[in-house]
């Protein structure tokens, strides 16, 4: 049996789910509580859009076309928005060349994912995707990432 879970937030964290419940295993889930943990620190909320994404799924308004290791496939990877202030920063806000242009709380919170062994802030990539936060379980133990992709 597969370690599934769904992701319920409790209503006193910074991380909100918008519109539903997300899908990861059940192995993402400390990775996801230090997510959850940098945002109060930085005075954001994310708002999780995606995370377990089924092969061979057609996926809307992609950022980046979806690669064939993604981490969503093992359902060991986010995508999200980040509210702060009352703005909403979405992936276009994100983009690595206009982090400097962002507030400092939100500078801090994306260099908090960075500076963690743990996790990738996906806006380093070649093909840039400044919405997703992953752990590269597929780049650290292949065979352990394909035992979760369905």
């Amino acid at each position: 049996m597969r370690e599934q879970i769904i992701l319920r937030h409790s209503q006193n964290t910074k991380v909100t789910i918008s519109a539903r419940q997300i899908l990861i295993y059940k192995a993402f889930a400390p990775y996801l509580q230090k997510i959850d943990a940098y945002a109060p620190i930085h005075d954001v909320e994310l708002i999780i859009n995606q995370a377990y994404r089924a092969d061979e799924r057609k996926v809307s308004r992609a950022i980046v076309e979806p690669g064939k290791l993604s981490n969503h496939l093992s359902g060991f990877a986010i995508h999200f928005n980040i509210e702060s202030n009352g703005i909403t920063y979405f992936a276009h806000h994100l983009k690595r060349k206009k982090l400097n242009n962002l507030r400092w709380n939100v500078q801090n919170f994306i260099r908090s994912i960075r500076n963690d062994k743990d996790l990738r802030w996906c806006g380093d990539f070649i093909k840039d995707d400044p919405i997703r936060i992953d752990h590269p379980i597929n780049v650290m133990n292949r065979s352990k990432w394909a035992s979760y992709k369905t």
